[in-house]
């Protein structure tokens, strides 16, 4: 189910959204009111979790956009207005459970993204890959695992010397140190599966209609696009960034990132920082 979330606290939108994810649903985020009218002006969904009061205002133009039914979550429940897509008003502090389960009953059937190991990279989307690649560069004498659950990938190593720690924390995503069994020196690195620096970041597909007004990314990874129009994207992502707008090109193919650079276009495509998510102290508890 292809869901939209509105909430400005990072902590309880980041934290639902990737808790329905791994629920099999497809989630879209927003922190205020702009951005969810963009995203509900460009994207069908079949279903609005919102907030009431947010940073522009309350959520009542979204009432107006779309046909999808909406849940709303409030400490102010009493604030909210009646309308007929209105199919429940939830008070905060929200019970997850309580949401998943009015989730469910108005749901598709769904299939929720199971955990898997994964013996090679060879199937991931670029962007991520070559980042896991670097990381099992770092750990070439170390016995490792990659778990791709859909929405992360995992790599847990049994072994990682502070050096090794220190050079995979220059890869992005969330490092963590654990202990298995007797042994206390071992970690886990997470990262988004499909590349992007943010979570809370909306994606879109290369020939998708691109939102306006807010921050998103452009999703490559699949496209058959060629070299003219991944040159018209590039191109459309630069005057958007020049209107102070951040978009992210992800997984362009590295035959199209060879000839950029060899027509003189790769100034295009730097997009990042690195491959997040940097998990906040609240969603600590999502290592799971």
């Amino acid at each position: 189910m292809r869901c939209l979330l509105v909430d400005d606290e990072p902590g309880i939108r980041e934290g639902l959204a990737a808790l329905l994810r791994l629920r099999g649903h497809e989630v879209h985020t927003a922190a205020d009111l702009a951005q969810a009218s963009a995203l509900a002006s460009s994207h069908e969904f079949d279903l609005v979790l919102t907030d009431w009061r947010l940073p522009d205002g309350t959520a009542l133009p979204l009432f107006d956009q779309g046909a999808a039914p909406i849940v709303v979550i409030s400490g102010h429940p009493e604030e909210v207005a009646s309308s007929p897509r209105v199919l429940a008003v939830m008070q905060k502090p929200l019970m997850p459970d309580r949401l998943f389960e009015l989730v469910a009953r108005c749901a598709k059937p769904v299939t929720a993204c199971a955990s898997k190991p994964s013996e090679t990279t060879s199937d991931l989307p670029c962007d991520v890959r070559i980042v896991a690649e670097a990381a099992l560069s770092v750990l070439a004498d170390t016995e490792c695992e990659l778990v791709d659950d859909g929405t992360f990938l995992t790599l847990r190593a049994r072994r990682a010397t502070e050096a090794q720690r220190n050079e995979l924390g220059k890869l992005g995503g969330d490092l963590r140190r654990i202990g298995v069994g007797d042994v206390t020196d071992a970690c886990e690195i997470r990262w988004l599966r499909d590349g992007r620096s943010d979570a809370a970041l909306p994606t879109v597909a290369a020939d998708a209609t691109w939102p306006s007004g807010c921050a998103f990314a452009v999703d490559f990874h699949g496209s058959a696009l060629g070299v003219e129009a991944m040159a018209v994207c590039c191109e459309r992502a630069a005057r958007c960034r020049e209107t102070g707008a951040h978009v992210e090109l992800l997984n362009v193919p590295e035959a199209l990132v060879r000839h950029l650079a060899d027509v003189g276009l790769s100034s295009l495509l730097p997009q990042r920082h690195g491959i997040g998510p940097r998990i906040v102290d609240e969603l600590s508890a999502l290592w799971g």
